[in-house]
Order: C-alpha cells, then structure tokens, then sequence
C-alpha cells in the first residue's frame, strides 16, 4: 500500500509540473508574438524622411585612365511613409570629356515603408560611362558627375480632433466636455514636407451656424526643390518652368469626412513655408455639442534633389 500511495504521489508532482512548463511556455509564446509584432503604418508616418540615393562606392573610382569605360551603380532607398509612383534619376556628364554609353535616364518606381515593407524599397540603377583622350598638355583632369532625381511624394496626416461649439463661454467652463479643443502639432509624417501645426478655431456664422476653421502650417524641412504634382514630367524632362509652378504644394483637408474649402487648392511655399487656412462650408449645428472628430489632410507635389561625385581622367 505505501508502495502504491508513493508512486501516486510522483504522478502528482510530475503533473503538477508539466502544467508549470506548459503555461509557462504558453506566456512565453504570448510575449514573443508580442513583441514581434510589425509597426503599424502610423508608425512609419513619423520624422522628416524622403527617397535617398547614392553613388555605390568606387562608383567611378577616384581616377579613371583616359579612353576607358566604367560602371555608375546608384543605390535608391524610399525611406518616407509614401509610394513613389513617377520617378526619374538622370545621370549628367561633362560631355567633353565624359559620356554615357547607353542610358542616361531611368524611370522608376518605389513602394514606402508601411507595415508590411517597414524598410522601403530599394533599387540600384547601373550606368556606363565613357572617358574622353586629355590634351597633349593634360595629365589629369578633374570631373564632377552629377545624379538628379524628380519623384512624386505625399504627405498625410490622420489626427482625431476636438471641435468645441463655445470654447471660451464661463458656462461652458462649468460642464464636464468629452474632449479640449486644442492645436495638433507634429514632427513630421516621414515624408521631407511637414505639417508642423494645425491651429483649431470655431468661427460664428450668420444664421447661427459654427464654422470649423483650420490654419494648416506646412514647412519643407527636406533637402530637395518642390514643384507643383502636376509639373513633375515637365522637372523631371528638364523642361522650362514658371516661377508659379516652383515651391508649391497641392491640398486637401477634410473633416468628419466632409472637404473643407481652402484659401486655394494649392500653396506656394516662401522660404521654405506657409500657412493656408480652410473651413467648414457647410458648418456645424452648435447643439451638437463638444465632440471628437477625424481630420486628415494630404499634400501631394514633386520633389527633386542632385547629388555630385568628384573623380580625376588621368592620362
């Protein structure tokens, strides 16, 4: 009998036991798949990024015999929140004593960081380069080789606000409000234009209604020159364009899923930035009360930038 009892209790125990390991392994499994979870696309829409390019190293090398043919590998990398959908990289050279067999231009496109592609996409685009002969009185002569790249870029940012019939009344002091209406300020939607601030107002109108009103601040806190969306073949071509065109930003606000009207459909950036104003056409019933509400807002334009490689043709 105590023979039996005994190997009933090392059953127990070893049950007992089995079930620790089992939840155990459980919780730890929770925790993994936790922390392995990918980032959300809010996520990625966050600091001042853009599409950056380089020259692959040693592409050209330092000095190139006269004569000779190398190859220029430039690495692109979409490290913003938005899709590029036009794209151009252009390769210039110093005609005299450097051109380029075959292509000189690429289009391309290249998918932004999301949640499922949270590094972006990258490319190499390959170019062949041929040097010139130097004067008899020439034993080197020193080239910059330039890249240009024009793409379309967008800017997005997705806040929930607070609209506020009667901010300032001393009645309204006294109620308990689901929300305070206040200014939505950003470092960025990991794009190079920013929507630093959107300050909030409610504007009385006649007949009773209450018009929301935003002043929207956008900054270019990129590296690149901005040109109107619809002029980008025309940047990225090389084509003339006006002054109206250069710095100027297209936009589109809505809010609680209504467009709201703006100063003008797009804005031109002074010195980097500007301020537009947009408002409710319809307006708002001011027995609604305070409440939440979804406000995005979408810049859409394109983007340019050129980067330079020094390297000497020797004799």
């Amino acid at each position: 009998m105590r023979k039996r009892s005994s190997v009933r209790k090392s059953l127990i125990i070893i049950t007992i036991i089995c079930v620790i390991l089992f939840v155990s392994a459980c919780s730890s499994i929770g925790n993994s798949g936790t922390a392995r979870d990918p980032p959300t696309d809010e996520e990625h829409q966050k600091g001042i990024k853009e599409l950056s390019y380089v020259f692959h190293p040693n592409t050209p090398p330092p000095e190139m015999i006269q004569h000779s043919q190398e190859e220029i590998v430039i690495t692109l990398k979409n490290q913003g929140a938005a899709d590029i959908e036009q794209g151009v990289l252009s390769l210039i050279t110093e005609n005299s004593y450097i051109r380029t067999i075959g292509k000189n231009k690429y289009r391309f496109t290249a998918d932004g960081k999301s949640k499922y592609n949270p590094e972006g996409e990258t490319k190499q685009l390959r170019f062949v380069i041929e040097s010139a002969g130097l004067n008899q009185q020439s034993q080197r002569h020193s080239i910059e080789l330039l890249a240009n790249v024009c793409y379309d870029y967008a800017t997005e940012l997705n806040e929930v606000v607070c609209i506020d019939p009667d901010p300032y009344s001393q009645k309204a002091l006294d109620v308990d409000k689901v929300c305070e209406m206040q200014d939505v300020t950003s470092s960025g939607q990991g794009s190079p234009i920013v929507i630093d601030k959107v300050r909030i107002m409610t504007i009385n109108e006649p007949g009773g209604q209450l018009s929301p009103t935003l002043f929207i601040h956008i900054r270019n806190k990129g590296n690149g020159v901005v040109v109107q969306s619809s002029r980008i073949s025309d940047l990225c071509s090389g084509a003339p364009l006006r002054a109206h065109d250069m710095n100027r930003v297209s936009v589109y606000v809505s809010l609680a899923d209504r467009d709201l009207l703006c100063d003008t459909n797009s804005i031109q950036l002074i010195k980097k930035e500007a301020t537009i104003r947009c408002t409710d056409p319809i307006g708002i019933d001011p027995y609604l009360g305070t409440h939440q509400t979804p406000l995005h807002i979408k810049l859409t334009y394109g983007y340019s930038d050129t980067i330079s490689k020094l390297f000497s043709i020797i004799r």
